[in-house]
This record gives C-alpha cells, sequence and structure tokens, in this order.
C-alpha cells in the first residue's frame, strides 16, 4: 500500500500503528489461522482495496491521515519488469528457482 501500519516499519516498540483496529484485526486473522503466513499474505492481497487503482497518498500522509483506500503508485524495479515478461512470453528462466 505504499506504507506500513507502523511507520518506521522495524519500531514496533517506539511507534504507534496508524491504525490500531486493522493491526488487531490481521493479528487474529493471523493467529485464527494458526499463524499462516502464506494465509495472511493472501487475504490482503485478495482484499478490495489492495486491488484498487493505485490512486493513494499513504506513504504523503501522516499517520493520522493514512486511510489505506487505495495502494500508492510506483515505478517496477527492473527485477520485476523482466519476470513479468519472462511470465507472459512463457520462457523458463533456470536461475530462477
Amino acid at each position: 500500500m505504499g506504507a506500513g501500519i507502523v511507520e518506521p516499519v522495524g519500531d514496533w516498540e517506539g511507534a504507534k500503528p496508524s491504525h490500531r483496529g486493522l493491526l488487531d484485526w490481521l493479528a487474529n486473522e493471523f493467529m485464527k489461522s494458526r499463524y499462516d503466513s502464506r494465509r495472511l499474505v493472501r487475504t490482503i492481497v485478495t482484499s478490495q482495496a489492495y486491488g484498487r487503482e493505485s490512486l493513494g497518498s499513504n506513504r504523503k500522509s501522516g499517520s493520522a491521515g493514512r486511510f489505506f483506500a487505495a495502494p500508492d503508485p510506483r515505478r517496477l524495479e527492473a527485477e520485476q519488469i523482466v519476470d513479468a515478461l519472462a511470465y507472459c512470453s512463457g520462457a523458463v528462466w533456470m536461475w530462477r528457482n
């Protein structure tokens, strides 16, 4: 989404989460799934908010004004472009396991 629920991302003890309810809900879903990280990621990336057009401004907003209504626009890295082209063309990359 362009910004973390806690900013900076590594400061879980000093920084307050922007959306405590969302963080609690994600934690409960993680526990209910018996700590299945794949299921949690699947829940996030298949959400309606995650699938919206990239028009968000999460990174620019302060934690109080961050709504996670849509992901922030961002450029693809070179490796992501190569992987996408290889996938679309059906090429098999032996060096990518």
